[in-house]
């Protein structure tokens, strides 16, 4: 009894820790886009929404020895550097492609802790369509979507 009741007390303690920050569900698991291509990445783009941070400004990505990109946008400097099929590390955080069209004219991508999200365009205007897509892409990645900016 004296055993049941240390599990019970321990079930209680373990639902009323902290949950990690972070934007997202962390059950649902994160996609990544397996065909990313940095060299068409590698550009200047602007931020046209976000969750996690404030959008706005502009991403520069120019391509530095072979797959890496150099990343400077507002409050990132770094390089992102390949760790797999969509999966990148920025900073030593992994990130994620969840979604580019297939032109590369939208680029959405993806901190793993979800702390973050990011929507780059090729101009400050998000077309509907792709709109509807960045916000379908999110939700299915479990981002919540009340914080989309």
């Amino acid at each position: 009894m004296k055993r049941l009741f240390i599990l019970a007390f321990a079930l209680v303690l373990a639902s009323c820790a902290s949950k990690p920050a972070g934007y997202r569900d962390a059950s649902v698991p994160m996609q990544a886009v397996v065909g990313f291509q940095p060299e068409l990445a590698a550009r200047l783009w602007d931020e046209v929404a976000a969750i996690g941070r404030q959008p706005g400004g502009q991403w520069l990505m120019v391509l530095s020895g072979g797959a890496v990109l150099n990343v400077t946008a507002p409050g990132i400097t770094g390089q992102m550097s390949p760790m797999g099929p969509g999966r990148l590390s920025l900073n030593g955080r992994e990130v994620r492609v969840l979604w580019v069209d297939t032109a590369y004219r939208t680029l959405v991508l993806a901190a793993v802790d979800g702390t973050f999200a990011t929507v780059l365009n090729d101009g400050p205007d998000l077309p509907a369509d792709r709109a509807q897509v960045v916000r379908e892409i999110l939700d299915w990645n479990g981002f919540d979507l009340n914080q989309l900016r």
